[in-house]
């Protein structure tokens, strides 16, 4: 098994956006109270949610964080304090530039990880706002690998292909807008769960790797939790469905198997303590998806 407790955070910059920084961070602090109690592994706030509704101060030095800034100290303390990485959206300066960031802080509260956001939007390059790179590195976490995008990003599948093919588990979207549909197609297509942070509204959601929303934040629940175990394959059902019963009888309810028909489609999670859906695919002689279809395209010379 590969569990995670996941936290995402709504901060609604209609209601909060007119606060300064310290108030900003006060609120957000009251949350993290709020998720201490679920006991998470990461912590996901929302696009620049120290910004609020006011885009003069995307060229503010008083909103712009930095290597060491006292902000970020204080983020990673409260990350070691929580015993959880913390995944904290910033404008972020570097020698480049400034950037819509997000900045992360594992366990024992050390920045370890920034992703910069790849698509700035045209307002966000008017004021300043440097792209950062479309191929980025990944967030190695002790569940698993984790992906960025920030807003605009869900736009651009150039992105969303490379973290497929980066193979990572979750997708963490801190965003202004929802996302909807798209970052369900991002999970489907990636093969991957995600997980938005709204900073519009409560409409935080977390979608699992069949691109289907198993957990929705609203009004009264600015803090949304969800455990996910992401030890889980897609194959297909030709070829893999007839090893269905071998699977049962060898695994019993430790192997969790959803058949689509309409896709022809078999989703697989392993809840076994010592074994991984690797050793499954492995043992079964199952083939993902992936692999599956690369089969074809290899086949027609493609």
């Amino acid at each position: 098994m590969k569990i995670v407790n996941l936290c995402t955070i709504s901060m609604d910059s209609r209601l909060y956006g007119q606060r300064d920084k310290a108030a900003l961070w006060k609120e957000a602090l009251s949350l993290l109270e709020t998720a201490r109690l679920y006991q998470p592994d990461i912590i996901l706030f929302p696009e620049i949610f120290l910004i609020g509704s006011h885009p003069e101060r995307w060229s503010d030095d008083r909103y712009i964080e930095y290597e060491g800034s006292p902000q970020l100290v204080e983020m990673g303390r409260v990350a070691a304090d929580l015993h959880a990485y913390l995944a904290a959206p910033v404008l972020y300066r570097d020698a480049v530039g400034v950037h819509n960031s997000v900045v992360v802080f594992d366990r024992q509260g050390r920045q370890v990880y920034t992703y910069h956001k790849a698509f700035p939007t045209a307002q966000e390059i008017a004021h300043g706002v440097v792209a950062g790179s479309a191929q980025p590195t990944v967030l190695e976490t002790d569940f698993g690998r984790v992906g960025f995008a920030i807003c605009f990003d869900l736009n651009f599948d150039e992105l969303l292909a490379h973290y497929q093919r980066e193979q990572i588990r979750l997708l963490l979207f801190p965003s202004y807008f929802p996302g909807g549909f798209l970052l369900q197609r991002a999970a489907w297509n990636g093969r991957f769960f995600a997980a938005s942070a709204h900073a519009q509204g409560f409409e935080s959601v977390v979608v699992d790797d069949y691109g289907r929303v198993v957990a929705s934040g609203n009004m009264v629940t600015p803090v949304l939790f969800r455990r996910l175990n992401l030890d889980t394959a897609i194959v297909h059902l030709d070829q893999n469905m007839d090893k269905e019963p071998a699977m049962l009888a060898a695994l019993g309810p430790q192997i969790e198997i959803e058949m689509f028909r309409a896709e022809g489609l078999m989703r697989l999670t392993c809840w076994h303590p010592e074994r991984h859906i690797a050793d499954v695919i492995k043992e079964f002689q199952l083939s993902p998806l992936a692999d599956y279809l690369n089969k074809t395209r290899k086949q027609i010379n493609l």
